[in-house]
């Protein structure tokens, strides 16, 4: 374990996978025990009766001593232990009324001192939530930030891939032990996230596995670590909804990205705005709110010809036969231009046809 705070003195590695174990017990209750005893030796001593329920306190009293398995996976996996209180805890996370009293990680946790943003969203991203990331989310920004999300499929996968292709940081919290990755997919992209500088995070022992009830649970920590949460296409009864109170729920920035108000994918989102969420249009205003100046990055490998196409491509989307006007060039020139900016990974396809720089 970490540098071992006053309320953790005399517990052992073993003792603490015994109680992260406890289903019984949330992280509300476990907040008490924390406000309420001493130390935490105390409250087993107690077995939490000053603030648990009757069911609760028999559970802590009958928890499962042996963790000879749960132990073997620590090592064997790499994860390790750090305890509320402890000068590497997240210091965003530790303010919320109900933080994790101990973290199970694995990489660097210094990925957590950078400045940090949450972006969550639908688990069925469309082409719109991919381009929106696509023009939110820049390299030269990213290349600045660490990102938080819960590596489930859809938005989260795709936030943690650019993360990572641009250079940044990301950081995935796990609903489950971090000796199985979930889902099982993504076991690449953890190993990839953790070989770049990234961090696996989960309030759950090893050999817990994912649970339907888990994942609220988990997304307070999405939203706990960081100042902002980005909510980019949600149905109305979503995870990601759940995130988002949380992130309101400790007075965290909330922005969401709007949507196409005939989709369901866009509810959600569409509806955060409507109550106050701040409607995030443009990469510029995560520059402004980071307070990051946006460096253009001028390509001399690209010809004058691709630069006048290019430069038309900053703001607004446009087909190839806009362009050819534009430029004064044969449709079939034009689209020859716009496949070598493609094949640069220069512009992508908001919609089909329409094509934007990136």
């Amino acid at each position: 374990m970490s540098t071992t705070p006053r309320f953790f003195l005399g517990i052992t590695e073993s003792e603490l996978l015994s109680l992260a174990a406890i289903e019984a017990i949330g992280p509300i209750a476990w907040h008490k025990i924390y406000g309420q005893y001493q130390t935490l030796r105390e409250a087993l001593d107690d077995n939490g009766q000053k603030v648990l329920t009757s069911t609760q306190s028999t559970a802590l009293k009958n928890r499962k001593l042996d963790q000879k398995g749960e132990l073997g996976c620590l090592k064997k996996y790499g994860i390790d232990i750090i305890l509320l209180g402890s000068r590497q805890y997240p210091k965003l996370l530790s303010v919320i009324p109900d933080p994790p009293l101990w973290l199970f990680y694995q990489g660097d946790l210094s990925a957590l001192q950078r400045p940090t943003i949450s972006v969550v969203g639908s688990r069925k991203c469309s082409t719109y939530g991919t381009s929106v990331i696509e023009m939110l989310f820049p390299p030269s920004l990213l290349s600045k930030l660490t990102t938080i999300s819960g590596l489930a499929y859809g938005i989260d996968k795709k936030i943690h891939e650019r993360s990572l292709d641009s250079g940044g940081r990301t950081v995935a919290v796990m609903a489950g032990g971090l000796d199985e990755i979930y889902p099982i997919d993504h076991t690449q992209l953890a190993t990839n996230i953790i070989a770049r500088g990234g961090l696996l995070l989960s309030e759950y022992p090893p050999l817990s596995r994912p649970k339907g009830y888990r994942f609220p649970i988990r997304n307070r920590i999405i939203a706990g670590l960081s100042r902002g949460t980005v909510v980019i296409e949600a149905i109305i009864k979503s995870g990601s909804l759940t995130t988002a109170k949380s992130a309101i729920d400790y007075n965290r920035d909330l922005m969401a990205v709007p949507g196409d108000i005939t989709r369901s994918s866009a509810a959600g989102t569409n509806l955060l705005v409507q109550h106050g969420a701040t409607a995030l249009i443009s990469s510029d205003q995560l520059f402004e709110y980071f307070d990051l100046e946006r460096s253009e990055v001028i390509d001399n490998s690209l010809d004058s010809e691709l630069l006048q196409v290019l430069d038309l491509l900053i703001q607004d989307p446009k087909n190839i036969e806009q362009l050819a006007v534009v430029v004064n060039k044969p449709i079939e020139v034009v689209l020859g231009l716009v496949t070598q900016l493609e094949l640069l990974d220069r512009v992508y396809q908001p919609k089909p046809g329409y094509y934007l720089r990136k």
